[in-house]
């Protein structure tokens, strides 16, 4: 399960930056909301293999 995590997250983030960069500066909402989700990326990646008790992965995700 750690690889499919560590893999899905990558491209998650790959994929959310190349939307974030794509966006005209005018679509400011799409552009503040794709920020926070690759924000929000970022933080799950940092806090894999931590120690983080199972299924707080699926949790953090929610409430993204």
């Amino acid at each position: 399960m750690k690889f499919e995590l560590q893999f899905w997250t990558q491209i998650l983030g790959d994929h959310s930056t190349f939307i974030h960069d794509s966006l005209a500066p005018s679509k400011k909402v799409y552009i503040d909301n794709s920020s926070r989700f690759r924000k929000n990326l970022r933080l799950l990646s940092s806090i894999k293999g931590r120690g983080v008790r199972p299924g707080a992965y699926t949790a953090f995700l929610r409430g993204v």
